[in-house]
């Protein structure tokens, strides 16, 4: 798929690809199309979970968590503007589609069969791929330029995609091997420690997903401020005739900066007093001797 594909290409490419009849780049809004990209380059998605045809935004974000899962866990720091894509304006998908095709196209699986896996509820846990073989991916590309955006990075050791039915084996230590389990040659006290440090990495874990919520969530409403304010700025500088008042753009102003998404609030008040309240007590705990 060549860089800066247009629309009719990425339309054929989707259709042709994943055997679908799209017949606009906007209707990629719904997150479906993305979730079987991202499948035909990893393989692991549940993508019997995805809904091709939903009728709810909740419906819609499920789709997108599924994708957003599949991003972090293969270390894909690329940001999925949930928000903006679900609006199915064009020039939003246009790009994301454009990266994804660019990433899909350097490292895509062979064989991989798309009315298959949306048949199949779950990956299989065992044996090899039934998608295919794994490529490497391509750190560069003829002019040196990297895949995706600014923002868009792939970590991990020579960037290569690891087969999520291989993961990379544990390290080895010499001597005595240590067991996962209650293996008689582990004493009690350093079970018990284990125990702790998995339940304080889970739970930083969780900090974790909710402060990377948190962070998109302010993004995306600067973002769409930053949007309003270039397009009336493009037609102050035109000479166009402007019909907004300014009442009305800092009402929509406002309405961007207090609206919620699902699964995140803006705390009150109250709750913001009582946070603090809770840290100035856990501060003079610490400090007392």
């Amino acid at each position: 798929m060549a860089v800066g594909a247009s629309r009719s290409e990425l339309l054929e490419w989707i259709n042709t690809t994943y055997q679908l009849k799209y017949t606009k780049i906007e209707q990629c809004g719904n997150g479906a199309v993305y979730c079987q990209i991202f499948d035909s380059i990893f393989g692991d998605l549940p993508m019997g979970k995805v809904n091709f045809n939903p009728t709810s935004d909740y419906q819609t974000l499920t789709n997108y968590k599924i994708l957003q899962s599949g991003f972090s866990r293969h270390k894909i720091t690329r940001e999925v503007p949930v928000e903006r894509l679900m609006k199915c304006r064009l020039q939003d998908n246009l790009e994301f589609l454009q990266w994804m095709s660019r990433l899909w196209s350097e490292n895509k699986l062979d064989d991989y069969d798309p009315s298959a896996r949306r048949k199949t509820p779950v990956p299989p846990s065992t044996g090899g791929t039934s998608s295919g073989s794994r490529r490497v991916f391509s750190s560069s590309s003829a002019n040196g330029s990297r895949i995706g955006s600014r923002r868009t990075s792939l970590t991990g050791s020579a960037q290569k995609v690891r087969d999520p039915l291989h993961p990379k084996p544990p390290l080895s230590y010499s001597g005595s091997r240590v067991s996962s389990g209650h293996g008689p040659g582990i004493p009690s006290g350093v079970q018990e420690e284990l125990k702790n440090l998995r339940a304080q990495a889970e739970e930083l874990k969780l900090v974790q997903e909710s402060l990377e919520t948190e962070r998109n969530f302010y993004f995306n409403k600067l973002r769409d401020i930053e949007i309003l304010t270039q397009n009336l700025n493009e037609k102050l500088q035109s000479s166009e005739p402007v019909d907004v008042s300014i009442e009305q753009l800092i009402s929509h102003i406002q309405e961007i900066l207090y609206s919620t998404t699902e699964g995140f609030q803006i705390p009150s008040e109250d709750q913001i007093d009582g946070i603090g309240k809770e840290n100035d007590i856990k501060m003079v705990d610490e400090e007392t001797f």
